[in-house]
């Protein structure tokens, strides 16, 4: 009877170590670009990019996926490199990097509080930020940006569609810093 007993925990076992070596792997994604190789190194921007808010309901290592009007899914073999406000901070960072700001404009901060971080896959990439732009003692610049990209099949698209609405975010960010006035 124990040989019975060991011989069937052995082979639980085994049967487990299978299940855990067939898993999918994960694949890890990031919203920050890659450097053109060939490029010059850019100067920091005058931005400062204080740490972006995101909902708590996207706020996971895996990516959410909308499933319908009621129903999200964690692609738990899908995931952010980075926890996501520092992933899109990075984005930003990046992509501001060769925004200047203007002449007189000291200290500019910008803050971002993401509302909504939505993807459906093979469908869109949805990102809906409140920002605001404050130069040292000036009144702030709040605005609001509201950015869907159309997304081809897979996850690897709906990625780059949200890389896409990031870059939008980055443009609007970019145009108020040039001209004090939200876009």
């Amino acid at each position: 009877m124990k040989h019975a007993v060991k011989a069937l925990a052995a082979s639980s076992l085994l049967a487990a170590l299978a299940a855990c070596s067939s898993a999918a792997p994960v694949r890890y994604y990031t919203l920050v670009k890659p450097l053109d190789a060939g490029a010059a190194p850019q100067r920091l921007s005058g931005v400062d990019v204080l740490p972006v808010k995101v909902p708590a309901a996207a706020d996971y290592p895996q990516l959410v996926l909308r499933q319908g009007a009621q129903r999200v899914e964690l692609i738990e073999t899908r995931q952010w490199i980075a926890p996501l406000p520092q992933e899109i901070r990075n984005g930003l960072v990046a992509r501001l990097s060769s925004v200047a700001a203007p002449a007189g404009a000291d200290d500019l901060k910008l803050s971002v509080d993401v509302t909504r971080f939505e993807s459906v896959l093979d469908s869109y990439a949805l990102l809906e930020a409140q920002w605001e732009l404050r130069a040292g003692r000036n009144p702030p610049l709040e605005c609001a940006t509201r950015v869907s990209e159309q997304v081809g099949e897979g996850f690897d698209a709906l990625v780059a569609g949200h890389q896409a609405a990031l870059d939008r975010l980055a443009d609007a960010i970019a145009i108020a810093v040039r001209s004090s006035r939200c876009p």
